[in-house]
């Protein structure tokens, strides 16, 4: 019996520091920043890190490191890679549930410039193979299912998951991606309506609801999602709602390396403190921390910290978490 099964990617991520330009593109409807290089020249790298990656291999290494038994289920490639996936699963102590497909492993180069702006460029692979049918359900045994960002014929796996997860009365979290996110709501609510906790970003909300402002995306996702709705918004915090309080995050400004895994380091970090018994203030405030830890250096996965390190980390004076029945600016 599992604390948690994750469901999703599992990558080996490249990170290449180019201190690359930057190109504000401006439209007279909307403005994007682009990273610029040189046609046709050799872009020097100031560095290269190689770590781990994918949202649910992420959350996997958050849990295990805070105490929870943790099965991962993804899809890897029998190529090198996928060994190479297949060892840290061991040495983070994570059971591997998934399957093997003859696609590649899934696989990312990150590139970084300035102000900790990166682009991610992504190679799915084997990711998008996950078949339910070539998962043993038998050992799909856990208190919780965490739903990571998924494509491709993955998103059908998962949809067949949560129906698997209600028959037998496994609760479940999902933090997906922009991607899952621009399919609407209309194409997620099988998932959502039988969501306990929904973890996301302002723009995932925004596109799920088609709703602009935190305050009425927390509403309208409560109406389907039993126990808590977050919002992430980036360096100004969290919000969360559990349809009778309000609960809003603020974290000090501290020195930012790369952004990448923050995400998943949030939404494990909750999930983990939240089943526990704890109070949601309390699963907030240790879901900063352990964010806060990650984007203090290369890689999703190095930063991320244990229980013992994670209360050491509360006696400064890092976070706050307030809470109202009115929403908190």
């Amino acid at each position: 019996m599992f604390d948690v099964i994750c469901v999703g990617g599992a990558t080996k991520d490249i990170f290449l520091n180019t201190k690359s330009e930057l190109i504000n593109l401006r439209t007279e409807n909307s403005s994007e920043e682009l990273i610029a290089y040189p046609l046709g020249s050799k872009i020097l790298v100031k560095d290269v890190v190689e770590s781990f990656g994918g949202g649910a291999f992420n959350a996997s290494v958050s849990l295990s490191r805070l105490g929870n038994k943790v099965g991962i289920i993804s899809c890897l490639g029998s190529d090198y890679t996928g060994k190479e996936i297949e060892k840290r699963f061991r040495e983070e102590s994570i059971k591997f549930l998934g399957c093997k497909s003859k696609a590649k492993s899934g696989f990312s180069i990150i590139l970084d410039s300035f102000d900790e702006d990166r682009t991610i460029l992504s190679y799915r692979g084997s990711n998008e193979m996950l078949s339910f049918n070539k998962i043993n359900k038998n050992k799909i045994k856990a208190e919780w299912i965490y739903l990571s960002s998924v494509s491709g014929k993955a998103l059908g796996t998962s949809e067949l998951i949560v129906k698997y997860a209600v028959k037998n009365k496994i609760k479940l979290f999902m933090n997906p991606s922009t991607y899952m996110a621009k399919l609407g709501f209309e194409k997620l609510s099988g998932i959502i309506k039988h969501l306990n906790i929904l973890d996301l970003n302002k723009e995932e909300a925004e596109f799920i609801t088609g709703e602009r402002g935190i305050e009425k995306n927390l509403k309208y996702l409560k109406n389907f999602v039993k126990d808590v709705v977050i919002i992430t918004d980036g360096k100004k915090g969290a919000y969360a709602y559990n349809g009778e309080r309000f609960y809003r995050l603020k974290m000090r400004k501290n020195k930012v390396v790369e952004t990448t895994g923050a995400g998943d380091a949030f939404a494990s970090t909750f999930l983990s403190y939240f089943k526990s018994g704890e109070t949601i203030k309390e699963a907030l405030t240790m879901a900063g921390l352990n964010a806060r830890s990650v984007v203090s250096m290369y890689g999703a996965q190095n930063g991320l910290l244990t229980s013992e390190e994670l209360k050491r980390r509360t006696k400064k004076t890092e976070i706050s978490v307030r809470s109202s029945k009115k929403f908190i600016v």
